[in-house]
């Protein structure tokens, strides 16, 4: 990252060697300019060792490399290379590799974890910002006592200015010299604010810092990693991302492109630039959970001042997420607004006439509470693309006026309370993206509506309709879906589906149907009364499943395989050969909840090896989450070190039976969250833990279970957990 401190410590290291008896021949430091051709360097470096490079412009490039290869042959040096943006050739600059012989050193610095590759260096040290302790000290440093202690609140108000530089030795110089002088809490509350709301505008901020960092921004390989780099300004400061969350956010804006046939191409191409953008420290993963980045508070104001092309066009997105709004801006604030994101904040209703948004492609009001939307307010919004109004459960009318943006290619609805949709939405034809999950009131989506829109790809009905027993005439989501799946199958561009069935006639309509199989990311059975267990059989066809979820199947008994001579010894005797059976390799999360007559999931999560979450909540007769067979003969069939091998989250609630997780020793090397609550016969034994991420590992439980539940080893394997009890 830029202002980091790569070059002060740099300059360290040189002051250091200067100032001691080194025994080098050369102390040899060069900056390096981003578009620096090899020659320009050989220049540089000539100069340092004391060359005359003056007569080099007639020399070629492998004439000037001999002369400093000769040069430098058999000396001990240092060469301090600041700046790298690229793979520098030394040999053919004429540097000569430091060896055994030589003794030499090569130090360099760069932004990108990839350029360190590239140099194959030996040791690499990642600079971090300050922790809150160490920032402070350097700005008290740098705005000076007198200044500090001038009045009462200001030791307060600079303590949040310091905290929105989150660290960064940079920001927290420039700002620091610049309040400086600031001695009135007045002052010094307008430069909190300005910074809160646009630090391009705060003094030096957007020559000194922000022009700094946008050299990562423009070095990026091409505009699509830069155009997903800009999305994220967006979201709210200091916002936990998930990765495939903003995978599929970037897919559904169009920003990877409409060329991928599968949803593992684009998780794969979203992963890829998701790798460019964390090597270029402009994303940071998560430390404690490797599924999430953030976005460093100043590197979130660099891109949203590159998105209003570096403060010259303000109105271009207009970006209050998470800001505490409870109504929309002034209709006359939009008109040259090309994107806006609104969320995370408390909007409860849209009372206001229809603003004029002429440029507006994008527009985001999820995570509010909104619960009402005034009539016509979308009417005129004529080029808008991306309409996000998900995650507002209170939200219960669709707007009709929805239905008459026809340049629409995402709409998300998904955890809101709407109960119809019309037939008019048949209209969006360019729709690309429709998300219903979890939109559990709707009843109506009119017949031939889902399979009208010609040109969706993504479409998310996981949870989604009432899971009671009326039927609406016309309605795709009458009879447990079986309408539904058959109008998927009419959808010729999809790639991603979140589905749910809710009775055997679906299933056996979606088991006919391998084209929406194969499409399938999130599969969810509700309420299938007629069933005692389902063949999983099926999952080696729907490779791209990522969820499985089961709810309020009051008879479900369990899960089988092919029921054929191999896999019938599998199930009955709990021993199982991976080679010879399915395996579900894109399953990540399972979800029981509500099926009293399980025992346990032993069909089901011993072919997940890649499985990262399981919940399982009120499993009356659940004794084991799943058993293997303890025959010594069985040792040829099983790994058992290779279930669970991927786990991060396990959630075992309300299971009055349960008493073991498995019955053999059990390892869980990546386990950092767990949720143990009324399960009063649970036990911890036969759990094995890796030690070196025991500190990690959260559990949220009733204090009473945790005092008195059986470890096999309480000094190691009780001593990794950090307990939040609820009463």
């Amino acid at each position: 990252m830029g202002g980091v401190g790569k070059t002060a410590l740099l300059t360290k290291i040189n002051n250091a060697i200067a100032s001691s008896i080194h025994g080098f021949d050369f102390v040899i430091w060069v900056s390096i300019s981003r578009s620096q051709s090899l020659a320009k360097f050989q220049e540089d470096f000539g100069r340092k060792i004391g060359l005359d490079v003056e007569e080099w412009a007639s020399r070629s490039i492998d004439e000037k490399s001999e002369v400093i290869f000769k040069t430098l042959d058999g000396k001990k040096f240092v060469l301090l290379l600041d700046n790298l943006w690229e793979r520098l050739d030394l040999l053919r600059a004429g540097v000569p590799l430091p060896n055994n012989q030589n003794c030499s050193k090569i130090v360099f610095t760069t932004r990108s974890e990839i350029i360190c590759g590239c140099m194959e260096a030996n040791k690499r040290l990642k600079l971090k910002c300050l922790d809150s302790e160490s920032a402070w000290e350097l700005f008290r440093k740098k705005i000076g006592d007198d200044t500090l202690n001038s009045h009462p609140d200001i030791p307060r108000l600079a303590s949040i200015v310091a905290k929105k530089c989150a660290g960064l030795p940079l920001a927290l110089i420039t700002v620091g010299r610049s309040l400086a002088c600031k001695r009135t809490p007045q002052e010094w509350s307008h430069a909190m604010r300005t910074l809160q709301k646009s630090a391009s505008e705060f003094s030096s901020m957007g020559d000194d810092v922000l022009q700094l960092l946008k050299v990562s921004y423009d070095s990026l390989p091409n505009d699509a990693i830069r155009s997903c780099l800009l999305y994220t300004c967006l979201l709210p400061d200091d916002y936990k991302i998930d990765k495939r969350n903003l995978i599929s956010d970037w897919f559904r804006g169009g920003l990877l492109g409409y060329d991928h046939d599968t949803i593992k191409e684009i998780e794969n191409y979203g992963y890829d630039i998701l790798g460019t953008l964390l090597n270029m420290c402009l994303l940071e993963e998560e430390t404690e959970d490797e599924r999430y980045v953030t976005v460093h508070s100043v590197i979130h104001d660099m891109i949203l001042w590159v998105a209003q092309e570096c403060g010259e066009e303000k109105d271009k997105y207009w970006v209050e997420s998470g800001f505490g709004l409870t109504r929309i801006p002034k209709v006359e604030k939009w008109i040259g607004v090309r994107v806006m994101s609104l969320m995370n904040n408390n909007i409860k209703e849209i009372a206001e006439a229809a603003p004029t948004c002429p440029y507006l492609v994008a527009l985001y009001l999820c995570n509010n509470r909104i619960t009402v939307i005034n009539r016509g307010f979308f009417q005129f919004m004529p080029v808008l693309r991306v309409l996000d109004l998900s995650n507002n459960e209170a939200l219960e009318a669709f707007p009709l006026e929805v239905c008459n943006l026809l340049s629409l290619e995402c709409l998300n609805l998904a955890n809101t309370s709407v109960s119809e949709l019309p037939f008019e939405l048949k209209r969006l034809h360019k729709l690309r993206t429709l998300d219903l999950n979890y939109v559990t009131k709707l009843e109506m989506i009119p017949v031939t509506v889902i399979s009208g829109l010609s040109a969706l790809q993504d479409l998310g009905m996981a949870r989604c309709g009432a899971s009671s027993d009326r039927i609406v005439q016309g309605s795709v989501l009458s009879g447990g879906n079986e309408i539904l799946i058959e109008e998927l199958a009419c959808l010729k561009h999809l790639i991603a589906v979140d589905l749910t069935i809710r009775s055997t006639n679906a299933f056996e309509k979606f088991l006919s149907s391998e084209m929406v199989m194969c499409c399938t990311r999130v599969l969810s059975f509700e309420t299938l009364k007629d069933a005692t267990s389902i063949n999983l059989s099926f999952l080696e066809v729907t490779v791209h499943i990522q969820c499985f979820i089961v709810i309020d199947c009051k008879y479900l008994e369990g899960f089988r395989i092919i029921e054929d001579d191999v896999t019938e010894g599998i199930i009955d005797n709990r021993y199982f050969r991976l080679g010879d059976i399915p395996c579900f390799s894109m399953l990540l999360s399972i979800v029981i909840v509500d099926c009293p007559a399980i025992k346990d999931l032993t069909a089901l999560v011993v072919f997940a090896p890649n499985l990262e979450r399981l919940e399982i909540q009120r499993c009356d007769r659940m004794e084991a989450v799943f058993r293997i067979g303890t025959d010594p003969g069985e040792a040829e069939f099983i790994k058992v070190e290779c279930l669970f091998a991927k786990l991060k989250e396990i959630h075992l609630i309300n299971l009055q039976a349960l008493n073991t997780i498995c019955n053999v020793v059990l390892s869980l090397p990546r386990l950092n969250q767990v949720t143990i609550l009324k399960c009063p016969k649970l036990n911890m034994t036969r759990v094995n833990l890796d030690k070196t991420v025991v500190s990690k590992i959260k559990i949220i439980t009733e204090e009473s279970w945790w005092y008195n539940v059986q470890w096999d080893d309480v000094a190691t394997t009780q001593s990794a957990f950090v307990p939040q009890f609820l009463s």
